[in-house]
């Protein structure tokens, strides 16, 4: 599970699972992405994520929402 404090998940067992806090609240990781896509610009170097990624992410939470419905 994932959500503004950080991500859980099965470890070894379906029962048993292991916390990832975030190391930054969500306004100080909205500021460094925004950061980031502000250099960008700037310097002309490509982002972490590029288009692609964002297509395929879309893709895939389409064809979750498809899934649910069926």
């Amino acid at each position: 599970m994932l959500d503004l404090s950080g991500i859980s998940y099965k470890f070894k067992t379906w029962s048993e699972f292991k916390r990832v806090p975030n190391k930054l609240n969500s306004k100080e990781a909205f500021a460094r992405q925004f950061e980031h896509f502000i250099e960008a610009i700037k310097t002309g170097k490509t982002t972490s994520i590029d288009n692609e990624d964002g297509l395929e992410t879309q893709r895939i939470i389409n064809n979750i929402y498809v899934a649910a419905q069926s």
